[in-house]
C-alpha cells in the first residue's frame, strides 16, 4: 500500500544521502581536507542534517557500530531499484550507491553499519 511505497521513497533519500556523504568524506580526505572540518562547517545550517552528522562522524572515525547493517541497506536499495524499474524510472544515483554497498559487503563490511560504504569510496578502499 501507500505506507510501503512511502518507505521506498524514504529509503531512496537515505541511500542517496549516504552515498554522497561517503564520497564527500572520501574526497575530502583524498584532497587533504579534514572531513571533520567539513562536518563542522555544515553543522547547524540547512546542510548539516543530523543524520549526515551521525553517519559522517562514523565515517570520519572509521568506526561503524551497527544500527542498520550494510547488508540490510543493500537489500532496501535493491527494492528501490526494482520498484523504480516497475515504474519505468532509471535511478542512477541509487544504482551507484548500490554498487558502493556491494563493494563494501564484498570487502567484509556487510554486518557493519550501512555508513561503512565509506570504506568502498575511500582512497585506500580498505
Amino acid at each position: 500500500g501507500e505506507g510501503s511505497r512511502l518507505k521506498l521513497v524514504a529509503n531512496t533519500w537515505i541511500v542517496g544521502l549516504l552515498g554522497v556523504l561517503a564520497e564527500t568524506v572520501a574526497f575530502a580526505e583524498a584532497t587533504g581536507v579534514d572531513p571533520a572540518k567539513f562536518l563542522e562547517t555544515i553543522e547547524g545550517g540547512p546542510l548539516g542534517l543530523p543524520y549526515a552528522q551521525l553517519k559522517g562522524s562514523m565515517m570520519v572515525e572509521d568506526d561503524f557500530p551497527t544500527s542498520f547493517s550494510a547488508n540490510l541497506a543493500r537489500k532496501d536499495a535493491a527494492l528501490v531499484l526494482d520498484s523504480a524499474r516497475d515504474h519505468d524510472l532509471h535511478l542512477r544515483i541509487a544504482e551507484a550507491v548500490t554498487a558502493l554497498f556491494d563493494d563494501a559487503i564484498q570487502a567484509g563490511h556487510g554486518e557493519d553499519d550501512m555508513a561503512a560504504i565509506y570504506r568502498a569510496a575511500k582512497p585506500d578502499r580498505g
